[in-house]
């Protein structure tokens, strides 16, 4: 039922979409997503759609997730790709090629920690001596999770690496405590998962704040405010990061300036498709890597000011 939702939302897209032309390409550009059905994959989808509806020919490719779609850019192996500022900062930092060049904010992502309300656990620090979830191994969420335990120190009595549905499946159980995500909110299978369980969401403290502000500075404040699910009656407060395109540094400036204006042009019906999508300008400052220079022209022309780290070496 949801996929058909998908494809007739995709459907509507291509029908009433902006229309800003340009000269088709012979060869499609590869846009790295995720699983399929993820929120990579579904903004992949459609930003791919309305590329190929205005004469950018581009598809969306299922893949291991953000820090694949890193080294896939990296290695020039794909076009463009979704991935996390925490996945995207580490894999530039030890790349040789230094291929990645950011394209435009996605969607904030949210840390969500959460247990079942059953749980003698109130908050993150409890977690410590707990058999723990972080759902796939290498996912955004993996690597999220563990980079919160070390800073904080938390050891958790065994992690636990599963696909969502098989992590839901195991907090419901009792075989796990709980388990961590982080996107943009709601997260579906967090909603899916509170159809029958009671959950509890776990804040940071201040103490927590300060640390993590201290030793992971691409970590941005956050909250998960009230009512966003279910089981939370009021503000949480968290972190986050954003999510992020990427794309190849020897991509010609002109074509990337020419992918934003379409991306923009028809960010209403883009964020219609997935809600957590914000495509908001000025966030594109909060990127951890160094923009495009296609990226650089488009923004700078529609007012924003650029922060000097982002200019890329080729043009300076």
């Amino acid at each position: 039922m949801k996929i058909c939702k998908y494809f007739w939302l995709v459907a509507l897209i291509l029908m009433l979409s902006v229309q800003v032309s340009f000269a088709s390409d012979s060869k499609p550009f590869a846009i790295g997503g995720a699983g399929s059905g993820g929120g990579y994959y579904v903004l992949g989808g459609v930003i791919g759609n309305i590329l190929t509806n205005n004469g950018i020919q581009a598809r969306v490719q299922t893949t291991g997730g953000g820090r694949q779609n890193a080294v896939l850019v990296d290695k020039g192996e794909i076009d463009f790709g979704f991935t996390n500022n925490i996945e995207v900062n580490e894999e530039y930092e030890k790349s040789k090629n230094k291929n990645i060049r950011a394209i435009a904010p996605a969607f904030p992502g949210y840390h969500h920690f959460v247990v079942r309300s059953d749980q003698p656990i109130k908050t993150v620090r409890d977690i410590d001596g707990k058999i723990f979830g972080l759902t796939a191994r290498g996912s955004t969420h993996d690597i999220a999770g563990r980079q919160v335990f070390e800073l904080l120190n938390i050891k958790p009595q065994r992690i636990v690496n599963a696909d969502r549905s098989d992590s839901g499946n195991m907090i419901r159980d009792g075989l796990i405590a709980g388990y961590f995500m982080t996107s943009g909110i709601p997260i579906s299978s967090i909603l899916e998962l509170e159809t029958n369980s009671e959950l509890r969401f776990l804040p940071f403290s201040d103490e927590d704040y300060k640390v993590l502000k201290s030793k992971a500075p691409w970590l941005t404040e956050a909250v998960i405010p009230a009512g966003s699910y279910k089981g939370i009656k009021k503000d949480i407060k968290t972190f986050g990061s954003w999510n992020i395109i990427i794309g190849r540094k020897d991509i010609p400036a002109e074509t990337v300036y020419n992918i934003l204006k379409v991306i923009y042009a028809n960010e209403k019906d883009i964020k219609a498709t997935y809600r957590s999508a914000d495509l908001t300008k000025e966030a594109i400052n909060a990127v951890a890597v160094p923009l495009h220079p296609g990226a650089v022209k488009f923004y700078r022309e529609q007012g924003v000011k650029i922060a000097d780290r982002l200019i890329p070496d080729e043009m300076k």
